[in-house]
């Protein structure tokens, strides 16, 4: 498939969306993804982090996700590297932003309309019972955008 990309330019961009507490702790990654942390001296504006309180739930998810990718394109990224946490999900015993099965497909539609590479990195999720639904739901509806698309 052949989509205009240029070549890979050295240039990375980073996203996340760290759980923060309400008095605006790091729970996880524990000690960074403050908004404030944009990159370091010779990469200002590579990094953007969009932290979230607990229970933030889907539309803040999806707004952030949103965002995420929209800095990612903006910056003619020629890859989406993403580290698909399940941990967000409304069960997962780590009480993380109560993100819906839903919202999680939403997340794969999402990926699965932009035309670049994709690598998935699945690490959290905890919450064994629905661990594999909520991953097929993700991963059915990345196909299906990707068929469609």
């Amino acid at each position: 498939m052949k989509t205009g990309r240029k070549p890979f330019s050295g240039t990375t961009t980073g996203c996340s969306l760290p759980r923060f507490t309400e008095a605006l702790t790091a729970i996880i990654p524990h000690l960074t993804g403050y908004a404030d942390e944009k990159g370091g001296p010779h990469a200002e504006g590579l990094n953007l982090n969009l932290p979230l309180g607990p229970d933030s739930g889907d539309d803040a998810y999806l707004d952030g996700v949103v965002a995420c990718l929209e800095k990612a394109l903006m910056r003619n990224s020629w890859a989406i590297i993403m580290s698909l946490g399940f941990d967000a999900l409304a069960s997962d015993p780590a009480r993380g932003l109560r993100v819906s099965e839903q919202a999680f497909g939403r997340v794969g539609e999402l990926l699965g309309q932009v035309d670049l590479p994709l690598l998935l990195i699945q690490e959290g999720g905890y919450d064994v019972a629905n661990l594999e639904r909520v991953a097929t739901c993700f991963l059915e509806n990345f196909r299906l955008a990707r068929k469609n698309g």
